[in-house]
Formats: C-alpha cells, sequence, structure tokens
C-alpha cells in the first residue's frame, strides 16, 4: 500500500482509538502506560499501539479471505520485538505502518 493511501487509515485507527479512549474515561479513568495521554515512548505504549491496530483490523478488516498467506495472529507476534526497539516515535509510527500495510488495502 502507498504511503498516501496509508495516512487516512492510520488517522482513522488513531481517532477511533482516541474516542473509545475518551468514551471509556468517561465512565471510568483509563490507565496508560505512562499513567497520562502523553507519549513517552515506553515497551508498554508501544505495544499498546500495535495491539490497537492488530484488533482494529482484526475485528473490522473484512477482506481477510482475499489474504490467505497472511497469518495476522502471527505477525503481530514478529512485530513485538521490532516496536519495542523502535528508537523514535517516527520510527514507531513507521513500522506501525509497515504492519497495516501487511493487510494490502
Amino acid at each position: 500500500m502507498k504511503t498516501k493511501k496509508m495516512i487516512p487509515f492510520l488517522l482513522g485507527l488513531a481517532m477511533a482509538f482516541i474516542l473509545s479512549a475518551n468514551a471509556a474515561s468517561a465512565q471510568e479513568q483509563v490507565p496508560t502506560a505512562g499513567g497520562d495521554n502523553e507519549w513517552t515512548g515506553s515497551s508498554e505504549q508501544k505495544i499498546w499501539g500495535l495491539m490497537t491496530v492488530w484488533s482494529e483490523a482484526k475485528f473490522n478488516f473484512p477482506f481477510f479471505a482475499q489474504r490467505p498467506g497472511l497469518n495476522w495472529d502471527e505477525k503481530v507476534r514478529e512485530y513485538i520485538s521490532r516496536v519495542i526497539a523502535a528508537p523514535d516515535m517516527n520510527s514507531y509510527y513507521d513500522i506501525l505502518c509497515e504492519f497495516a500495510a501487511l493487510l494490502k488495502d
């Protein structure tokens, strides 16, 4: 998937995450890895972001049948160490984009 096409997809995922976090915080305070919503680059935040992309696609992407060679669950396991090793936010988001691009949407 081209980067220009990937940006709206990731923005949509980010908005879904933000809206769900805001809805949840209205009911109860949802703790994050850093204790608030600021980016700290902690392993917990990085894994949380990866798992958010994974779960949103897992439950909302309708074309897994058209990607028979893609084991989405196995791929997320492969990417955990990569997101943890990301040295900065830009590298982290590049890895998330690469992960989402596996869907070839």
